[in-house]
Parts: C-alpha cells; structure tokens; sequence
C-alpha cells in the first residue's frame, strides 16, 4: 500500500535527547516540532503540539514513519508504542508503517554530504561502545568506541545523554531533521516498510536476577 498523496505523513523520532516530531506532504514539512527533555513526557505533548498546529488529526494520516534506532532505547521504545497505538485506531487501521535508521538518515545531512572525506557516523549504545556506519555501505558495524578514528577520514558523533561530547577524534553531528525532508519520501530508498513498529538494538538486553540483599536496610 502506498502513501496516499493527499494525506500527510507523521514522523516520530526519539532517537536522541532532542525528540523530533513532524507532518510530512510531498517531500516537505509541513510542521516539525523539536523538544529537548525524558521522552516519556515530550512525546505525548508533542504529538498534541503538533496535531493542533499542524491543522491535522490522528485519524487522517496517510503513513506513519518512525525512527528505529540505534539511540536512547528508552526514546526509541515509546516512540513505537505511540507508532503502534495510532495505528490501532480503527480509521487507521490500514495505515503502513516505514522505518528508517538514525545513522542513514544522520548520512543525509548536510555536515555529512558537505564533507569530501571518507566519512562515518557513530551513535553510543552503552559505556564504551558505539554503533557506526560507513557511508556508502549499509552494514551497522558495533565496535569499542576507542576504534571509532579507524573507521574513515572524519567521523561524524551522534550525542546522547550518556556521552553528550564527541569522542576524541571525532566531530559533533547536529542530528536535526530539519534539512532533510525530502529524504523521506517513500521512493528514495531510506524508508523501509515495515509490519509493526519495533526499536533496533544492536546487542540482546542483557538482565540480572534480583537480589534482595541489596536492598534490605
């Protein structure tokens, strides 16, 4: 099923501490909200922000595009929750859904294509450990983040709350979707269609027993 053209398409991304929340129509936005703070409370508020300027209402979507990650798996998780609870509308029922991820669409932006350097871009997934991606290839690559500077020429650093500066030897990347509109549309090649709404994580969850020792006075 296609996007049909008359209805705008809402965009969700939590991938970074500044949540992004738009209305896209034929390549363009129509609005694109951004806040900073716990996803918890900024994606509901949002969402309603952005439905009230945006002069458009849950039930008259056409798509609904999210970001899968990598990034704050907290952010990525809501995030499709709320991709997943607008389309259980019953007037959206039949909506489709398209994922992207943050570091492919971090290659669309204009740091990234002004550089005449071999270039990667990096997100941090947990305590000394990035996710990366070389452009021109499509492979994630998961690696200790001290082996980030062997990736390409410039490497291109994706803050998050757990390291807010760029890593030695690589520059900061202003994640903002701003620019990149057009990079949505359903034909160029970063949106991949998906049946449900899920969050990339690049490593399975790792969980401990609870000890209760711990905790007793």
């Amino acid at each position: 099923m296609n996007q049909p053209q008359d209805r705008p398409s809402l965009l969700l991304d939590a991938s970074t501490p500044c949540i992004q929340a738009g209305l896209l129509a034929s390549g363009n936005w129509i609005k694109l909200l951004q806040m900073r703070g716990d996803a918890t409370t900024c994606i509901p508020e949002l969402l309603d922000k952005l439905f009230a300027e945006g002069g458009t209402k849950a039930d008259s979507l056409g798509a609904l595009i999210y970001c899968e990650g990598p990034g704050s798996l907290l952010g990525l998780r809501l995030a499709a929750m709320y991709i997943e609870t607008l389309r259980a509308l019953p007037e959206n029922g039949e909506l489709p859904i398209y994922a992207y991820g943050s570091l492919h669409a971090a290659l669309h932006m204009p740091q990234a294509l002004e550089s005449s350097e071999s270039i990667a871009v990096a997100s941090p997934v947990r305590k000394g450990t990035h996710c990366a991606l070389r452009s021109g290839e499509a492979e994630l690559l998961t690696l200790p983040s001290a082996e980030l500077p062997r990736l390409a020429s410039t490497v291109f650093h994706i803050a998050q709350r757990q390291l807010p500066e760029a890593p030695e030897d690589c520059k900061a990347l202003d994640y903002d979707l701003r620019p990149i509109a057009a990079a949505f549309d359903v034909r160029g090649g970063l949106l991949r269609k998906v049946e449900r709404a899920e969050p990339f994580s690049p490593q399975p969850s790792e969980y401990k027993l609870w000890d209760g020792n711990r905790h007793r006075a």
